[in-house]
């Protein structure tokens, strides 16, 4: 049987513990898939990167609780610091699973090209569905900023995969 999987991208635990604007805004995007795909097991991805406390994952995976999502449809992934580290590991838990699936990204616009570029190559098929953007949250400047880093990670992640995928670490 196929499952569709909803890879919640990490972002942001506030010192005091609250989920970040744009965290809320993934959820949210995530909440929103429910309608079209009844078999949906949420992924929330995401270590201790800013918040020695709490996890980016484990921030989400309340949040999705708090909106009603049964604890066995969420499959957390509380380790990655990074984008690359979440797709690997996001793609492990996929591929662990006892049934067949594609994934959907569920981030900032910007973002998800990187993604599900990174999930193809560790042979993950990905569906595309538009995600609200941050952009107003985050002013003109710093959206350029991340656009920009953006078009620069998308190579650099590329090949560091590939090099990952050659010496055999995924």
């Amino acid at each position: 049987m196929n499952k569709t999987f909803a890879i919640i991208m990490g972002a942001a635990v506030l010192a005091d513990g609250r989920p970040s604007s744009a965290m809320r805004r993934r959820v949210e995007a995530a909440l929103n898939l429910r309608d079209e795909f009844q078999d949906l097991i949420f992924i929330p991805s995401g270590g201790k990167v800013r918040n020695p406390l709490v996890s980016e994952a484990e921030a989400m995976r309340e949040l999705l609780i708090g909106a009603g999502v049964h604890s066995e449809l969420i499959l957390p992934e509380t380790k990655a610091k990074h984008t690359l580290q979440n797709i690997i590991n996001s793609a492990r838990i996929i591929k662990n699973y006892p049934a067949t699936g594609k994934a959907i990204v569920c981030s900032d616009n910007y973002h998800i090209l990187r993604c599900r570029l990174l999930l193809y190559l560790l042979g993950i098929s990905t569906i595309y569905r538009p995600m609200p953007s941050g952009r107003k949250t985050a002013g003109w400047m710093r959206w350029v900023r991340f656009c920009i880093r953006e078009a620069a990670a998308i190579p650099i992640g590329v090949v560091l995969l590939l090099i990952a995928k050659f010496l055999r670490k995924v």
